[in-house]
């Protein structure tokens, strides 16, 4: 593999298939600070669930981790994404591994450090859906440092480094995307400069297993256990756990959308917490894909407990902790965008 092919795979994956949208949960504005950014741990207290804004930030939270979930399929805008077949958030893009043959390589970054691979394929147990064993094409990927520049423009450069490994495959039916090894996360540093001075700085670091079963016809079954960290110059942050090692966190998208599995989150302008999310009746959505008009879902903090009903006109009936309000569906269409849930 020629190392500008592989450059160009780094940054397809870095910049279009990343969590970094995510990183819309912090309302981070321009950042002024130089420092370094710093990742934060999530808030494991349990997530606030006493009042409609309460109910409301969480609908949107669960929107965006389910968003990543479903590898970007934009789950919570649209309820039947069985034309928009997915793969794993960590699923690399633009290249797959061959069947049949075992493929490495190594280089040099353009802008320092480097980068190994290796393509193969072997049997491989989906741990998500059981141990479900299957022959799978695999791609492994490790950078140490590795730099690429964008085009400058006037005297700003800007830059991005790579540190870690990703692990991705598709097998029949079955697809997979992993990042970091053991402990260790994979980042992603994107670095702004006006000649030798840090304008701005963003951080991005995820560790986990995304497993996808995408059969033509059949609802998408994603499921994934991943820590995520997103933390940028001046102070602003997004922190996220998404399920565990016994229970991963569920996005099934057919005609109809499902959303299980327990979360944590913390950022800058929400402290976030721990909460569980379920779905007892599939959701659906209108025509435009912007407003849930039916289905049941409910969100478990603790001893809290929210259960939104949806209705046909876009509008819901909460049930929040045992109290019944209404949601009209201006409040729903605002909170179920995924780019602004905090």
């Amino acid at each position: 593999m020629a190392t500008t092919h592989k450059i160009q795979q780094i940054l397809g994956f870095a910049l279009a298939g990343s969590l970094l949208t995510l990183a819309a949960c912090s309302r981070s504005d321009q950042a002024t600070d130089s420092a370094v950014p710093q990742s934060r741990d999530i808030n494991t207290s349990a997530a606030a669930l006493g009042s409609k804004a309460d109910a409301l930030r969480e609908l949107g939270v669960i929107g965006a981790l389910a968003n990543q979930v479903a590898g970007g399929a934009s789950a919570w805008n649209s309820g039947n994404a069985d034309s928009q077949r997915v793969r794993p958030w960590a699923f690399n893009n633009n290249e797959r591994a061959q069947v049949g043959a075992a493929d490495s390589s190594s280089g040099n970054c353009p802008g320092g450090g480097s980068f190994t691979t290796e393509d193969s394929s072997a049997s491989r147990n989906y741990t998500l859906f059981g141990g479900q064993s299957a022959d799978t094409a695999l791609s492994r990927s490790s950078e140490i440092n590795c730099k690429s520049a964008f085009p400058q423009q006037g005297n700003v450069t800007q830059t991005l480094s790579l540190n870690g490994v990703q692990e991705s495959g598709s097998a029949a039916g079955l697809s997979y995307g992993s990042a970091g090894s053991g402990s260790d996360f994979y980042t992603e540093l994107f670095e702004k400069k006006d000649g030798s001075r840090l304008v701005d700085s963003t951080k991005v670091s995820y560790r986990g297993l995304s497993e996808v079963k995408s059969l033509q016809g059949t609802p998408i079954d994603a499921r994934a256990v991943y820590a995520y960290r997103y933390a940028r110059s001046g102070g602003e942050f997004f922190s996220a756990d998404v399920g565990n090692t016994s229970t991963p966190f569920k996005v099934v998208q057919g005609d109809l959308l499902s959303v299980s599995g327990p979360y944590g989150y913390s950022s800058r302008t929400c402290s976030g917490g721990t909460a569980t999310v379920s779905t007892s009746d599939g959701l659906a959505f209108g025509e435009n894909g912007d407003q849930i008009v039916a289905g049941t879902l409910e969100v478990t903090s603790a001893s809290s407990k929210a259960v939104f009903r949806f209705k046909p006109d876009g509008s819901a009936d909460l049930d929040l902790n045992g109290a019944t309000q209404s949601i009209s569906a201006s409040e729903l269409r605002a909170a179920i965008n995924p780019a602004n849930p905090c």
